[in-house]
């Protein structure tokens, strides 16, 4: 098996690589932490839209 760079991949590509990669579970966590980092994901509370 042969270890990806993740390191090497920039977000786009990262993203490509855990969607044709899916059972990485490495890979799939850092995409989040990178896209959290770099203000791709927003935070929902879900209590706050059920009171409204």
């Amino acid at each position: 098996m042969t270890t990806a760079n993740y390191d090497a991949m920039n977000i786009d590509e990262l993203r490509q690589y855990v969607l044709n990669h899916r059972e990485d579970l490495e890979a799939f966590h850092l995409y989040i932490d990178r896209s959290k980092a770099s203000g791709r994901m927003i935070t929902i509370d879900l209590q706050q839209i059920s009171t409204l």
